[in-house]
């Protein structure tokens, strides 16, 4: 809580040693809560670039291959078409070569 709102550091000035054991409860609790709070951030920071990189990585991987894919098939067919286009325009040629002769 006190993190969120700015907080980056406390300094406890001497007298704890003094306090009653009620009040070094709360103080014990607070700075641990405190410390938990700070190492839970860190180590949230620290997983979330780890299994981002590691998401980013495989999903690279996955868009690739499906773009791969998409691509090599389109290619393919375009390829396919003019293939039968030219082929289909020659034979014709050929044969109206062919049957002007006969």
């Amino acid at each position: 809580m006190l993190v969120e709102a700015g907080m980056e550091k406390i300094n406890f000035s001497g007298g704890e040693p003094f306090l009653q054991q009620v009040k070094q409860k709360y103080i014990n609790d607070f700075v641990t809560n405190l410390v938990t709070e700070i190492v839970t951030k860190i180590v949230t920071k620290i997983v979330t670039k780890i299994v981002t990189k590691i998401v980013t990585k495989i999903m690279t991987k996955i868009v690739t291959k499906i773009v791969t894919k998409i691509v090599t098939e389109i290619v393919t067919k375009i390829v396919k078409n003019l293939v039968t286009n030219i082929a289909t325009k020659f034979a014709t040629a050929i044969m109206t070569k062919i049957m002007t002769k006969l």
